[in-house]
C-alpha cells in the first residue's frame, strides 16, 4: 500500500497546478495584468515530466525478489509512458492545427502512417 504523505504530497501538487492551469485558461478568457504561466513555463515543466525514469527500489537482502524488483520498475515505467501518451494524445496534429504550414513525419507507432508536424519558419 503505498505510503499515505507521498499521497499527499502528490495530491497537493497536482491541485496547485490544475489550479495554475486554471487561472491561465482564465487569462486566456479574460487578459489582465501578467499571465500566470508563460510559454517556457510549460515547456519547462514537460521537459521535467518527460525526462523521469523509473527510481529502482532499494533491496534489502531476502525482503523483495529480482522478478518483484522488476515488476516494480515496469510499473513505473508504465505510468510515466502514461504521461508522454497523455501528453502526445493532447498534441495529436488534429488538435493542433492551427494556421502554420506543416510537414509530413512517420507515425510514432511506426506503421506507415503519416502525420504533420508544424514547419519552422526562418526568414
Amino acid at each position: 500500500m503505498p505510503h499515505r504523505g507521498a499521497e499527499t504530497v502528490a495530491a497537493t501538487y497536482r491541485s496547485y497546478v490544475l489550479g495554475l492551469l486554471d487561472q491561465d485558461m482564465a487569462f486566456d478568457d479574460h487578459a489582465a495584468g501578467d499571465p500566470p504561466l508563460l510559454l517556457a513555463d510549460y515547456r519547462r515543466a514537460l521537459v521535467a515530466v518527460l525526462a523521469l525514469d523509473p527510481s529502482p527500489l532499494l533491496l534489502v537482502e531476502g525482503t523483495v525478489t529480482s522478478m518483484e524488483a522488476a515488476a516494480f520498475i515496469a510499473g513505473q515505467r508504465a505510468g510515466l509512458d502514461a504521461a508522454a501518451i497523455a501528453i502526445g494524445e493532447a498534441w495529436r496534429p488534429p488538435l493542433l492545427d492551427h494556421d502554420p504550414p506543416r510537414l509530413s513525419l512517420p507515425h510514432p507507432a511506426g506503421m506507415g502512417e503519416v502525420r504533420p508536424v508544424r514547419e519552422s519558419h526562418t526568414q
